[in-house]
């Protein structure tokens, strides 16, 4: 009896099952290694994002603190304000002189009007026991006030320095019941302004409710907590903390804070917490604490959703692929078999399973490049990341900024960078699909090699363009790209390119200096250029404006005496005002720049000879602020400036010179600027400003770093005690002499005589 052929169970003996189980198996591989990964850079770069949040909040109230700082510092360290303060510390006046007491309690008032965080301003004489604020004036009673105060500032060897103020009475005024309060975070400005003055002081305190509101977060957030360049709490959210060190709080003392910024890990019995710290830029620490608790039940939910999300897509997966066998993949073989092209032999049948072997491998190559392309697009994505965060200045040290670009994928810095910065005018109204062709005319003309990578930051598009050529090649490409762009678009945008740099950490200067340039570009847009500058002139004559250019020119300040002329010509050539008021107020400002001449650092029969004649007719030519400008700076501010130079830097050399040979002869704890100044015939401010242009340094600095070197010299050659080194150069005791021995050298000087004998 023959054996009949069994197609069903040819069909059993078949490799199709198990190829399509390998099929399956291999497809799902990739799948769950990606879901793994996700699962693990998810979680990783959600940590990070919860730290970098904190650092983010500690970053935007450093800037808020620091700047409301430098502004205080800049504009009582002024000329100006100076020249008002120092009647009543080198002339002997008293509150009850009421001009002097006018100008500066309105000085005052000025100032307040332009912060937001300042509260008041006063001055104190400890010499003759009276102060001056914004509003009130009087004598107070010496004791407790100097007792308070003075203790302050003879703890600190700087002229400018804050301190948080314990609550107290105030000033006890003399002739009234009610008493003046302050407390809280205060600047102390010592006047005169050198470090060891104890004759008067500005204090500027800052507003404790509107600091709060500033720094304050939700109740579920870190608070901050902010402390000296000493380590010394001067803001908390805790009010115990501040007067203390950082050393004794805990977790934080046992953190290490190293590097501008970062977050260090503590271990300790009640928990684990992260130190989240930035150092400001006046070596203020600024710091929140973490608790890793509340981050890992964060990240533990997140993984939790990311395996369930996985699960739930692999049993899909698993799902359509047995429904596209059963529902698919038999009624196409019956129908290819009924067709003739699957015959009965066994090499054809043997083919058509090759077939399905290709279809399957075609399958593997689309889900690779699938992945390349999300890759791809993740690693563009970094690249845009780390050019944000170079322009915003969050990496600082070169280590840190290699590491991150490295992460990035741009592991080498290119031999010529620079910046693309454009955005379309305000007069071509697009809709979104016209500005989309737009953006893709203009990169089409960028070769594609020189992109690193672009973003669209403050509604400007920034293209960050590196060459593999030499700096001159690429400045050339550079300039023949701009134009070429220019030229087939010189209605449609603005554009400008950086100056050409070599490395990562000058891409933020070259950034804000392309913004800058925008400002003062060509009147192709006019409300851009007003949106940047964001100068608001007042009406009417700008007398302080022509005060400060005289100041500049003075000083020899030609750049900031240009800008200066500019936004004085701004105001004087305004639309709306007649002609015969702009040529009475270019009058007025001629004068007061001629006046100049009588200054006693100016020769005025040669300078004479050197402005233009007749000088009367030349003005009246004059007809807007380019001929204007063209005029008062080339051929008035110009010559008179240069030729006060000429005798004033005379002047300043031989006495910076004198200056420091006195500080080389005689440091001791007797020598300060105005006993100094009164050695030299001149006045202390005199010799203060003279002796920083010169060494770029302060008086006071010089001093100290001078005396510092003496100590070192001290410490190797002497068997003197720190205490007896500390007194003879000058220190107020021996904590702050070992103090800032162990910030200059990263040792103290018991450590440091060790070391070196």
């Amino acid at each position: 009896m023959t054996r009949k052929n069994n197609p069903n169970r040819r069909w059993k003996h078949s490799i199709r099952y198990p190829l399509i189980l390998l099929l399956l198996v291999i497809s799902l591989v990739p799948l769950l290694c990606a879901g793994l990964f996700i699962i693990y850079r998810g979680a990783t770069l959600a940590r990070n994002q919860i730290l970098e949040q904190e650092l983010e909040y500690l970053e935007n109230s450093s800037i808020r603190l620091d700047a409301c700082m430098q502004d205080v510092e800049s504009y009582f360290c002024s000329a100006s304000a100076q020249e008002n303060l120092q009647r009543y510390y080198y002339k002997s006046l008293d509150y009850s002189e009421y001009s002097p007491l006018i100008t500066t309690q309105r000085m005052f008032r000025n100032f307040l009007e332009q912060q937001s965080l300042i509260e008041s301003v006063y001055y104190v004489s400890f010499k003759d026991s009276f102060f001056i604020g914004s509003v009130a004036a009087d004598y107070y009673t010496p004791e407790d006030t100097q007792t308070v105060l003075q203790d302050i500032i003879k703890n600190h060897n700087t002229t400018f320095f804050w301190e948080n103020i314990p609550s107290w009475d105030g000033f006890q005024r003399s002739m009234k019941k009610e008493s003046v309060t302050i407390e809280g975070l205060t600047m102390f400005i010592k006047c005169p302004m050198y470090s060891n003055s104890t004759q008067g002081a500005l204090l500027v305190t800052m507003s404790q409710e509107k600091l709060n509101a500033m720094l304050t977060r939700t109740e579920s957030s870190n608070q901050i907590i902010i402390a000296d360049e000493a380590g010394k709490v001067q803001y908390a959210y805790e009010p115990s903390y501040v007067g203390s060190y950082l050393t004794d709080i805990q977790p934080i003392g046992q953190a290490e804070l190293d590097g501008k910024r970062g977050n260090s890990y503590v271990r300790q019995e009640d928990g684990n917490y992260y130190i989240n710290y930035l150092r400001g830029e006046n070596d203020w620490f600024y710091l929140t604490v973490s608790d890793t608790e509340a981050i890992d039940s964060e990240l533990r939910s997140l993984i939790l959703v990311y395996t369930v999300l996985g699960t739930v897509i692999a049993a899909v997966l698993t799902s359509i692929a047995i429904l596209i066998y059963r529902w698919l993949y038999n009624p196409i073989y019956y129908l290819v078999q009924k067709t003739g092209g699957l015959d009965k032999n066994k090499k054809k049948a043997q083919k058509n399973e090759f077939h399905i072997i290709e279809e399957g491998v075609n399958s593997l190559l689309t889900q690779k490049q699938m992945m390349e392309k999300q890759l791809l697009l993740f690693q563009n994505s970094m690249k845009e990341l780390f050019l944000i965060k170079l322009i915003r200045g969050l990496l600082q040290e070169p280590e840190e900024i290699h590491q991150e670009g490295q992460n990035a994928g741009v592991d080498a810095e290119y031999p010529a960078m620079a910046l693309l910065v454009f955005r379309p005018t305000q007069s071509n109204e697009r809709n979104h699909t016209e500005l989309i062709h737009l953006m893709e005319q203009i990169y089409s003309l960028i070769p594609l090699e020189q992109i690193i990578t672009s973003t669209m930051l403050n509604g400007f598009q920034v293209v960050w363009l590196g060459g593999k050529c030499s700096v001159s090649e690429f400045l050339q490409e550079l300039l023949e790209l701009q134009n070429t762009v220019e030229h087939r678009f010189p209605e449609d945008i603005l554009l400008v390119n950086s100056e050409v740099f070599t490395s990562f950490s000058q891409v933020r200067s070259a950034y804000y200096g392309t913004m800058a340039t925008f400002a003062y570009r060509s009147e192709k847009d006019e409300s851009l250029r007003t949106s940047l500058t964001g100068k608001v002139y007042e009406h009417g004559f700008p007398e302080q404006l022509s005060e400060q250019l005289n100041l500049l020119i003075k000083n020899g300040s030609l750049e900031e005496a240009e800008q200066t002329l500019d936004r004085i010509l701004k105001t004087i050539f305004c639309g709306k005002r007649e002609p015969v008021i702009c040529q009475l107020y270019l009058l007025r400002l001629i004068s007061s720049l001629l006046s100049l001449t009588e200054e006693p650092d100016i020769e005025s029969e040669k300078l004479y000879q050197l402005l233009p004649e007749p000088l009367f007719e030349i003005i009246s030519e004059i007809c807007d602020r380019h001929s204007a400008k063209k005029i008062l700076f080339y051929e008035i501010i110009v010559p008179i400036s240069e030729k006060a130079a000429e005798n004033r830097k005379k002047d300043m050399d031989e006495l910076g010179e004198k200056a420091v040979a006195l500080i080389h002869t005689d440091f001791s704890l007797d020598l300060t600027l105005e006993s100094c100044a009164e050695k030299l015939g001149c006045p202390p401010m005199h010799l203060w400003q003279v002796f920083r242009e010169k060494n770029h340094v302060t008086f006071s600095q010089y001093l100290e770093d001078y005396r510092f070197q003496k100590a070192v010299e001290r410490l190797v050659k002497t068997n003197d005690s720190v205490k007896e080194i500390a007194e003879e150069l000058g220190y107020a005791n021996s904590q702050n002499f070992i103090r800032s021995f162990k910030k200059k050298m990263g040792c103290t000087p018991g450590q440091y005589r060790e070391k070196h004998l």
